[in-house]
Formats: C-alpha cells, sequence, structure tokens
C-alpha cells in the first residue's frame, strides 16, 4: 500500500462518517502547485467536540494496519494535531484541529475533486498559500516559500488574487506574498 492507496482510504473513510475535512500540506501544494514528495498526508478538521468525537470514534475502523494515540482525544483539552501511521509504510498522516471559524471560511473556499472514485475536498490554492506564508513569517522555510511561489506561478490567472491580498494585509504576510509574485516575475523574464 502507498501513499495514494492511504490518501484515498482516509478520504473515504471521511467522506463515508462525514467528518468535514480539507487535505492540505504538501498533497495539496502538488496538486496546485509543482509536485514534490512527501512522506505524510495532512488534513485539516475543526476542532468541534462532535467532529473530534466522530473522528476518534472512526479512526479504529481503519485497522490494525494504522496506529494512533486515543490519548489525544480524552485529554480534555482538544489536540491540536492527531497523528497517524500507516505501520508497513512509515506513512504518517496528521489531522490539523483548527477552530471553528477559520474552519467554516476554508471549508466554504475549497475545492473538490475526483481522485479515482474518491471524492476529495482540498483547501482552496489562496487559503494553502495563506497558511504557508504565516509559517515562512514564523519561521523562514524555503520548502514552504517554494511550495507558495509554485501555486502562485501554476494558479495565475485563477487565483482570487483581491482575496488573497486583503488577507495577507490582515496576516501581515503582505511582504512575503509580494516575494512570491516578483519570483514570478522572475520566471517569465519580464
Amino acid at each position: 500500500m502507498g501513499q495514494r492507496e492511504i490518501l484515498l482510504a482516509i478520504a473515504g473513510l471521511l467522506n463515508k462518517h462525514k467528518i468535514p475535512y480539507l487535505l492540505t500540506g504538501s498533497f495539496a501544494s502538488s496538486f496546485y502547485g509543482y509536485p514534490r514528495a512527501t512522506h505524510d498526508i495532512d488534513f485539516i478538521v475543526e476542532v468541534n467536540p462532535q467532529s473530534l468525537k466522530k473522528l476518534a470514534a472512526v479512526l479504529p475502523t481503519l485497522g490494525r494496519a494504522y496506529v494512533f494515540s486515543r490519548r489525544e482525544f480524552v485529554s480534555g483539552n482538544a489536540p491540536r494535531m492527531v497523528n497517524v501511521y500507516h505501520k508497513k509504510t512509515g506513512i504518517k498522516i496528521d489531522f490539523w484541529v483548527t477552530e471553528t471559524s477559520k474552519f467554516k471560511q476554508e471549508l466554504a473556499r475549497r475545492r473538490q475533486t475526483q481522485f479515482d472514485r474518491e471524492k476529495l475536498a482540498l483547501v482552496s490554492p489562496e487559503d494553502l498559500i495563506l497558511t504557508k506564508l504565516l509559517w515562512c513569517k514564523e519561521i523562514r522555510s524555503e520548502r514552504h516559500f517554494n511550495d507558495c511561489a509554485g501555486i502562485w506561478i501554476v494558479q495565475k490567472g485563477k487565483l482570487d488574487e483581491h482575496y488573497l491580498r486583503r488577507r495577507a494585509r490582515e496576516l501581515s504576510v503582505s511582504d512575503l506574498l509580494a516575494e512570491i509574485s516578483k519570483r514570478d516575475i522572475e520566471k517569465e523574464g519580464i
């Protein structure tokens, strides 16, 4: 079993049990921008107690091939992240738990696609860029910055630039967004 099959198994499980999610991270970056290798699969889920309870109940149905810590769900506080591992391959599946208002906004802007026979909900390219720029603001990561630049270049003309620029100002990452657009100009040779 490889990443593709694991991604489809997890997405299928979330879809089947109606747990709202967004595929994010390097899979979403590769979908919108330039492909790159990764050894994990990232999903965003809501911090809503019902969603977390449902996720905690559903994860064991993946079977013995997967392992995760049940302690993350019983600590009394909502976890920030839940890690699931596929034992045989070592592939890690991260469930990033986010606040309800942020999740609802990103869920409303999601992009849906069909991957094989499974429906996938992906974080929008604009929200993915903003999230990665926020990480770069904290700790400069060329990998995340290059992901953003790749999405910007490949999705040029399809991005909601008004939303992207407005949110970048609100999040104080306008300077990083400007760097990405400059890379676009350099790449185009303008």
